[in-house]
């Protein structure tokens, strides 16, 4: 018969292997690139990253920054082209973690394995987490 502390020991190691890598979003840092008047950030690895959908992303940033917007390429996912003279990487960095607070992770569980869709009937987004299967929409 096993001992309390080897049978926690157990317990911890098979903890230790359900929180792998892919349970943790480890996000990259933001690639950008400033001139006088406007930052281009490269947003691909970003959005390829946190797999939601490129137009609620662009809209989210439209809104937080109230700056102008537009996409570099008719390839969305190519980076975006902010009108701004003072927004430093801290603030994109702000930004992509509160994107990710709101509209990546799970409110329930706060796993990153969510998915998002558009829902035409009710015109919102639905988070649905494939961790606890909560669905919420937003």
């Amino acid at each position: 018969m096993q001992s309390f502390n080897e049978m926690l020991c157990n317990v911890y190691s098979q903890f230790d292997t359900t929180m792998s890598e892919e349970t943790k979003l480890i996000l990259p840092n933001p690639e950008l690139e400033k001139s006088t008047t406007r930052i281009l950030w490269k947003v691909k690895s970003f959005l390829d990253r946190i797999q939601n959908p490129k137009e609620h992303f662009y809209d989210f940033v439209a809104s937080e920054t109230g700056k102008k917007i537009n996409w570099v390429s008719e390839c969305i996912s190519d980076g975006i082209i902010i009108h701004a003279k003072k927004i430093s990487q801290n603030d994109i960095i702000t930004l992509m973690k509160k994107y990710v607070d709101l509209y990546v992770l799970c409110k329930i569980c706060k796993s990153s394995q969510t998915e998002m869709h558009r829902d035409i009937e009710i015109k919102k987004y639905r988070i649905k987490c494939i961790h606890c299967n909560s669905e919420y929409t937003v």
